[in-house]
């Protein structure tokens, strides 16, 4: 799944192939990175400088951007709500693993997105 150089994109590849074993879970291309989807929507993906973004309900990205954990995503002047840039270097102290960090986040991020494709009506 590597395609970038960072230390981080290695966790996230780590971490990735344990999420590619649960079904419905496979890989695909998304911003120039290959990253995770469930349901045939993506939850989460590495970006060129080692951050791991994932998507969440909007209340709980506030939550982590106000806590320090994360950035706001940012596609040119468009603020994506219900995405997270959780950076690869956390507060220390604050969070003490950043392995178990990233999977609880991806975690989060994986319920979410099946919960929302759960609702979408079928065709």
């Amino acid at each position: 799944m590597t395609d970038h150089a960072d230390g981080d994109g290695a966790l996230f590849d780590v971490l990735a192939a344990e999420f590619l074993e649960l079904p419905g879970v496979a890989s695909a291309r998304m911003f120039s990175h290959t990253g995770l989807t469930t349901c045939g929507a993506f939850f989460a993906f590495p970006s060129g400088q080692g951050e791991l973004i994932v998507k969440l309900p909007a209340d709980r990205v506030v939550q982590l951007i106000a806590t320090g954990q994360a950035n706001a995503m940012r596609l040119g002047r468009r603020t994506m709500r219900e995405w997270a840039v959780i950076t690869g270097d956390p507060t220390p102290g604050r969070i003490p693993d950043h392995h178990q960090h990233w999977r609880g986040l991806m975690v989060e991020a994986h319920a979410y997105v099946t919960e929302l494709s759960s609702r979408r009506p079928r065709r």
